[in-house]
Protein backbone atom coordinates (compact mmCIF):
# COMPACT_ATOMS: atom_id res chain seq x y z
CA UNK A 1 0.00 0.00 0.00
CA UNK A 2 1.58 3.65 -0.40
CA UNK A 3 2.22 6.72 1.17
CA UNK A 4 -1.29 9.14 1.91
CA UNK A 5 -1.64 11.24 -0.81
CA UNK A 6 -1.20 15.18 0.32
CA UNK A 7 -3.65 16.15 -1.87
CA UNK A 8 -7.16 15.97 -0.82
CA UNK A 9 -10.20 14.25 -3.56
CA UNK A 10 -10.84 17.83 -4.97
CA UNK A 11 -7.47 18.78 -5.11
CA UNK A 12 -6.97 15.40 -7.01
CA UNK A 13 -9.54 16.12 -9.33
CA UNK A 14 -8.39 19.80 -10.54
CA UNK A 15 -4.92 18.65 -10.78
CA UNK A 16 -6.53 15.69 -13.28
CA UNK A 17 -8.54 17.92 -14.94
CA UNK A 18 -5.24 19.93 -15.97
CA UNK A 19 -3.01 17.61 -17.15
CA UNK A 20 -3.79 17.87 -20.92
CA UNK A 21 -3.08 21.94 -20.27
CA UNK A 22 0.23 20.42 -18.76
CA UNK A 23 1.51 18.19 -21.36
CA UNK A 24 0.93 20.64 -23.69
CA UNK A 25 3.84 22.43 -22.47
CA UNK A 26 6.50 20.30 -21.38
CA UNK A 27 8.29 20.98 -24.33
CA UNK A 28 7.71 25.00 -24.20
CA UNK A 29 10.96 26.91 -22.88
CA UNK A 30 11.55 30.39 -21.25
CA UNK A 31 8.77 33.30 -20.75
CA UNK A 32 5.42 30.96 -22.19
CA UNK A 33 6.82 28.32 -19.52
CA UNK A 34 7.03 30.26 -16.57
CA UNK A 35 3.47 32.58 -17.70
CA UNK A 36 2.20 28.90 -17.68
CA UNK A 37 2.96 27.86 -14.22
CA UNK A 38 2.81 31.51 -12.89
CA UNK A 39 -1.14 31.40 -14.11
CA UNK A 40 -1.68 27.31 -13.08
CA UNK A 41 -0.14 28.54 -9.09
CA UNK A 42 -2.92 31.43 -9.31
CA UNK A 43 -5.69 29.35 -10.30
CA UNK A 44 -4.70 26.73 -7.68
CA UNK A 45 -4.30 29.43 -4.78
CA UNK A 46 -7.70 30.77 -5.78
CA UNK A 47 -9.18 27.25 -5.71
CA UNK A 48 -7.63 26.34 -2.26
CA UNK A 49 -6.28 29.36 -0.36
CA UNK A 50 -3.04 28.41 2.10
CA UNK A 51 -3.75 28.01 5.87
CA UNK A 52 -3.00 31.12 7.52
CA UNK A 53 0.69 30.69 9.06
CA UNK A 54 1.35 29.34 12.51
CA UNK A 55 3.18 31.32 15.86
CA UNK A 56 5.56 28.24 14.96
CA UNK A 57 5.60 29.00 10.90
CA UNK A 58 6.13 32.69 11.73
CA UNK A 59 9.31 31.73 14.47
CA UNK A 60 10.64 30.29 11.88
CA UNK A 61 10.88 32.75 9.33
CA UNK A 62 12.53 35.30 11.76
CA UNK A 63 9.24 36.74 12.75
CA UNK A 64 8.15 37.67 9.20
CA UNK A 65 4.44 36.71 8.51
CA UNK A 66 4.99 37.39 4.95
CA UNK A 67 8.16 35.63 4.52
CA UNK A 68 6.46 32.40 6.45
CA UNK A 69 3.34 32.79 4.21
CA UNK A 70 5.66 33.31 0.85
CA UNK A 71 7.08 29.80 2.27
CA UNK A 72 4.01 28.13 2.70
CA UNK A 73 3.16 28.62 -0.69
CA UNK A 74 6.20 27.42 -2.19
CA UNK A 75 5.95 24.48 -0.86
CA UNK A 76 2.35 24.03 -1.77
CA UNK A 77 3.91 25.31 -5.44
CA UNK A 78 6.65 22.44 -5.26
CA UNK A 79 3.87 20.06 -4.04
CA UNK A 80 1.41 21.08 -7.32
CA UNK A 81 4.93 20.79 -9.69
CA UNK A 82 5.85 17.73 -8.81
CA UNK A 83 3.03 16.01 -9.18
CA UNK A 84 2.75 16.95 -12.70
CA UNK A 85 6.21 15.22 -13.05
CA UNK A 86 5.45 12.22 -11.38
CA UNK A 87 1.28 11.82 -13.38
CA UNK A 88 2.66 13.00 -16.95
CA UNK A 89 4.32 9.82 -18.57
CA UNK A 90 2.15 7.80 -20.34
CA UNK A 91 0.75 4.18 -19.00
CA UNK A 92 3.49 1.45 -19.67
CA UNK A 93 6.39 3.96 -20.44
CA UNK A 94 9.58 5.04 -18.18
CA UNK A 95 13.31 5.76 -19.18
CA UNK A 96 14.50 2.05 -18.02
CA UNK A 97 12.53 0.65 -21.39
CA UNK A 98 14.03 2.49 -23.28
CA UNK A 99 17.45 3.19 -22.72
CA UNK A 100 18.28 -0.52 -21.57
CA UNK A 101 15.92 -2.80 -23.76
CA UNK A 102 18.65 -5.53 -23.64
CA UNK A 103 17.94 -9.36 -22.37
CA UNK A 104 20.60 -10.82 -20.80
CA UNK A 105 20.88 -14.69 -21.74
CA UNK A 106 21.81 -16.00 -17.61
CA UNK A 107 21.03 -19.87 -18.99
CA UNK A 108 24.43 -20.68 -19.84
CA UNK A 109 26.72 -22.33 -17.17
CA UNK A 110 30.51 -20.98 -18.34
Amino acid sequence: MGRRSWATPQQLEWLETRVDRVQAVRNVKGREKRDFWVTMYNEWFTSFPCAQPTPEDIAAANNKPEKAVAEIQLTWRNRVYQWYSNHQRSPGTSTTKSKYNVVLDLSSNK
